[in-house]
């Protein structure tokens, strides 16, 4: 089991509701300090409109990986089917460009 990293006391599984948002994350049952993983707290900045970026979980389909496009963004760069989306490696990540074909 997990140790507090403030006491090292025992961590327990814990539930809290923020702005109606369940965050998972552990509680220490000596000192009562809480602790979330960031994945949880990205959730919830998205969830509660924290978080201006848009992001979005990667799925699978079959063999590949898949991530849905918002439909704020789909109508915002007019996005339809069958156009296509380059990916460039950068620095800090990856860019996506969304290329229109004309069918």
């Amino acid at each position: 089991m997990e140790r507090c990293a403030i006491c090292k006391g025992q961590l327990k599984r814990h539930v809290k509701v923020s702005e109606g948002v369940k965050i998972r994350g552990w509680k220490c049952q000596n000192c009562s300090e809480t602790f979330f993983p960031s994945s949880e707290m990205l959730r919830w900045e998205v969830l509660t409109g924290r978080r201006k970026s848009l992001a979005r979980r990667v799925r699978v389909v079959g063999h590949s990986k898949v991530v849905t496009l918002p439909e704020k963004l789909v109508k915002e760069e007019k996005i339809h089917d069958k156009d296509l989306v380059l990916f460039e490696k950068i620095k800090d990540g990856l860019l996506l460009k969304v290329i229109h074909t004309e069918l």
